[in-house]
C-alpha cells in the first residue's frame, strides 16, 4: 500500500518508467473502497508527473473507461473490472495483458483458488505475448498460520 510515499520513496516507480518505453501501470485492489483511498494516496505523491484514474464497478463504462485507461499512466481498478475488458467480445472495451507494462497486486495473499487476482495470474500466464512485470503486496502473508521461515517461504512460492 502506498501510505507515506515521499519523493524519495516513489522511485521503484520512477526506476519502471525510466526502463519501460511503454508506461502503463495498473494498481489492482479486492475492495472497491480501496480503489478511492490508493487513487488519492497516488495523487498526493505523484501529482503532476503522472495521469491517475481510478474504476470500480459503479465507474465509467463500455469505451469512454478503455480510453481512459490507455491514456493513463497509473490505473487503480478492482481485479475484476480489468478481468472484465480482457475478456470483452466487444473491441472498443477490450483490454489486452500487453497494454500494461506493471501490475501491481494489493494484499496479494488474496491470490487463492477462484478469486480474481488468482484468474488474472493465470490469464497473464496463458497469454502468448509481452506480459507485464507483476508485483504483490501484503501485511499478511501466512495471516492465520504459526510461521517458520520455512513456512514462510512456502506461503510466498504458493502466492
Amino acid at each position: 500500500m502506498i501510505k507515506n510515499m515521499k519523493d524519495e520513496h516513489d522511485a521503484p516507480i520512477r526506476f519502471h518508467f525510466a526502463k519501460t518505453c511503454l508506461i502503463e501501470v495498473a494498481m489492482l485492489v479486492p475492495r472497491t473502497p480501496l480503489v478511492d483511498q490508493q487513487k488519492h494516496r497516488f495523487h498526493k505523491y505523484v501529482r503532476g508527473r503522472y495521469y491517475v484514474e481510478g474504476f470500480h464497478g459503479s465507474g465509467l463504462k463500455g469505451a469512454s473507461r478503455r480510453d481512459i485507461v490507455l491514456a493513463c499512466d497509473i490505473v487503480v481498478m478492482t481485479p475484476q473490472i480489468l478481468l472484465n475488458m480482457l475478456k470483452s467480445i466487444r473491441q472498443d472495451e477490450r483490454l489486452y495483458v500487453c497494454d500494461f507494462s506493471l501490475l501491481i497486486f494489493d494484499e496479494v495473499h488474496h491470490c487463492t483458488k477462484d478469486h480474481p487476482y488468482n484468474i488474472l495470474m493465470q490469464t497473464i500466464h496463458d497469454y502468448q505475448g509481452p506480459k507485464p512485470q507483476t508485483m504483490g503486496l501484503t501485511a499478511s502473508l501466512g495471516a492465520g498460520m504459526v510461521l517458520t521461515e520455512d513456512g514462510g517461504m512456502k506461503a510466498i512460492y504458493e502466492l
